[in-house]
């Protein structure tokens, strides 16, 4: 398996403009040789990238994306969805994960090479396994709501429920923050985290969970949310779920390092767009592709 750099020399010494695209685009198809299922890549550049107030999150744009490079796919062959990215709109997710589901029956399989946060964490409970490998990690999923964390709002709000009504004194001190949030804030947060929930809980049981005793799975389920959902467990928003502790929540995760030709391949696609997503290419912030060679980029100035 050729490390980023030996993909870095092997890109520098092509001689022409398209070379990061030529590489990349052979390792992909590489990996659909290997597992006979279609291929689609979504990549974003938030961490190359960062501090630049870019759309480099999931959206609404993202749709077009996915759409252009699932045309002509042999639908039957299911899908390995390789995703990085650090999540983003709820509504997105949700959109571009019911999409997928509808139109691979269901047969889809999330790897995650290194990072699936937030809403990727969510975008991946659609599959029916996860493939991760050791240094891979899911992070727990925030909704925004008007670009504030929903979970972070309600909590404040509620300790300074509490406070107020342990110390009344407490009311000069938290009247300051609380001002900022309006009722119609709190119940837009409330719903979003429930909005979440059911997402994940619904893609669960159709998935990964489809199969075996319902009320068993529904136990497992509900832990799962659990966990990745309540912010007094995850603490932060950044947390780092990786592969022992997805195992043993019982997320159905297999490890890349149990199969060396997959993990080689996954590995060096992950490689090849991580360098066409760097300094080579300063202006693309995000990329969908698949293994026919089919690119849909997001391309923004950056000064």
């Amino acid at each position: 398996m050729p490390d980023f750099h030996e993909i870095a020399v092997e890109i520098q010494g092509l001689a022409n403009e398209s070379a990061s695209d030529a590489i990349r685009k052979k390792y992909t198809k590489q990996l659909f040789n290997i597992t006979g299922r279609n291929v689609i890549l979504y990549y974003s550049a938030w961490q190359q990238k960062c501090g630049n107030n870019l759309p480099v999150e999931i959206n609404d744009l993202d749709m077009s994306g996915f759409m252009s490079v699932i045309h002509g796919l042999d639908k039957s062959k299911g899908v390995d969805l390789i995703l990085h990215t650090p999540g983003g709109s709820l509504d997105a997710t949700d959109a571009i994960g019911k999409y997928l589901k509808k139109v691979f029956d269901n047969d889809i399989r999330v790897i995650v090479p290194h990072l699936a946060m937030s809403g990727g964490m969510l975008l991946s409970f659609a599959a029916k396994e996860i493939l991760m490998g050791s240094h891979s990690s899911l992070g727990p999923t925030d909704p925004l709501v008007f670009g504030l964390p929903a979970h972070g709002v309600v909590n404040e709000f509620n300790r300074a429920m509490n406070d107020v009504q342990n110390d009344p004194r407490t009311i000069e001190v938290w009247k300051h923050i609380i001002v900022k949030y309006s009722p119609a804030l709190i119940g837009e947060c409330q719903n979003a985290i429930a909005w979440s929930d059911e997402i994940a809980t619904c893609w669960l049981k159709e998935g990964m969970f489809a199969e075996g005793d319902p009320l068993e799975s529904g136990k497992i389920i509900e832990n799962i949310v659990k966990e990745f959902w309540d912010h007094n467990k995850t603490k932060s928003h950044g947390r780092h779920f990786m592969i022992d502790q997805c195992r043993a929540l019982e997320l159905k995760v297999t490890p890349l390092e149990e199969n060396e030709t997959l993990q080689d391949a996954v590995l060096s696609v992950h490689h090849a767009c991580i360098y066409a997503l760097g300094g080579n290419n300063p202006n693309i912030i995000k990329m969908i592709e698949n293994h026919l060679g089919k690119t849909h980029v997001m391309v923004m100035q950056i000064n």
